[in-house]
């Protein structure tokens, strides 16, 4: 049966036309001088473009963050003949803390806060995100690798000591006063996060032409065997060598004396089972096959002449240094990094060989427990495999 409903009786004293509300009677444009952006009028703290930028509406924002109450002038003091390399992660006192400077981060990531002491030390203090676990293995082996990354713990928010760090942290000033709501939010976000030792370098787009040509092929060698361990990790967010994406030279650090670091690798794990090892080794075979068969030496440019998968990639890579470096990538630096990575393959081959292999997982496996703060929370199905 067909239900019908009673319409209500409508209010005859108002008309059809004045109960319809225009949509401009939900917006309202900030009066600030030079915004003029729409906000919804029920909003909370008012304009969100001023709020979250300036913080131009200063009495809403000391509702939500008290810091704003006084303000403390604090800049980031880094000194060029500081031992920022002796400091213990395990012995910090987080009562000393002077300051802290919020970098943003690129698409996707909550970014980095710099923490200054008394001492002139400086941590870097990062959110957990999604996959505290597999950084944190990513950084293990490439301990294990002899490859250069940054001393690095992991903290449980909610313990004494991660506790201890919020605290210390949002009472601190900050570089740039408007940011520190942005550090609330994001170390809000995650269970976990990194305090990590604080290298004083840059990254990559700060190497020259000349540091390249005058160095001998060794920053490239050194660029390259990082490529080779980001193979074995699954790594792809540093270097396009195998895979077809922009990469982002800010995942390597270069110190004055032309040290490379490795920052913010991870370890993505590949499952032997299905799709995704087959899309692996289609990905990763021709680089192996280029490198290692048909007694390819690759001492020269003319070796590369008949390499057609390294002449694509070369290719890929010009581009890559040129746009995100500002170099101009030759193919005799493209013979440095392959010798890079192929010092890199016989590293790895050393020290996962077939008779230490299985003693390596365990040393990387036990390693890993004891870094992190709950050990039966991460599980290992070991990639390698």
């Amino acid at each position: 049966k067909k239900v019908v409903r009673k319409k209500k009786p409508s209010n005859s004293s108002s008309s059809s036309s004045s109960s319809k509300k225009n949509i401009d009677d939900y917006w309202e444009t900030c009066p600030n001088e030079g915004c003029n952006t729409q906000y919804l009028k029920d909003r909370k703290f008012g304009c969100p473009r001023c709020y979250s930028l300036n913080r131009c509406d200063k009495n809403a924002a000391k509702k939500y963050d008290k810091s704003m109450d006084e303000v403390i002038e604090f800049k980031l003091d880094i000194d060029e003949n500081h031992d920022y390399n002796s400091i213990d992660l395990d012995n910090i006192d987080w009562k000393e803390v002077i300051g802290c400077k919020y970098f943003n981060g690129g698409f996707g990531s909550d970014g980095v806060i710099m923490v200054q002491f008394s001492n002139k030390d400086i941590v870097v203090v990062k959110p957990g995100g999604n996959s505290p676990k597999q950084e944190l293995l990513a950084c293990i082996i490439a301990k294990y690798l002899d490859l250069d990354v940054p001393k690095m713990k992991v903290i449980l928010k909610k313990s004494e000591i991660g506790e201890t760090i919020v605290k210390s942290l949002l009472s601190s000033p900050f570089e740039d006063n408007s940011n520190s709501y942005k550090v609330r939010h994001s170390l809000s976000r995650f269970k976990y996060f990194f305090i990590m030792e604080f290298i004083p370098a840059k990254t990559l787009v700060s190497v020259t032409d000349d540091m390249i040509n005058d160095d001998n092929g060794n920053l490239l060698e050194s660029i390259g065997r990082y490529l080779t361990y980001d193979v074995l990790i699954n790594n792809f967010d540093r270097i396009p060598i195998c895979h077809n994406n922009e990469g982002n030279e800010g995942n390597f650090l270069v110190s004055n004396e032309r040290k490379v670091f490795g920052i913010d690798q991870s370890l993505y794990s590949v499952n032997v089972v299905g799709t995704q090892f087959k899309n692996y080794k289609e990905t990763v075979q021709p680089l192996f096959d280029s490198l290692f068969n048909n007694n390819n030496n690759l001492s020269s440019i003319e070796d590369l002449s008949n390499n057609d998968h390294l002449l694509s990639r070369y290719e890929v890579l010009k581009q890559f240094f040129f746009f995100q470096c500002n170099i101009k990538f030759t193919k005799e630096h493209l013979l440095y990094l392959l010798n890079g990575m192929k010092l890199g393959f016989d590293t790895i081959m050393t020290k996962f060989s077939p008779d230490n292999y299985q003693s390596a997982l365990e040393q990387l496996e036990n390693q890993a427990r004891e870094s992190f703060p709950l050990p039966n929370d991460i599980i290992f199905t070991h990639p390698f495999t």
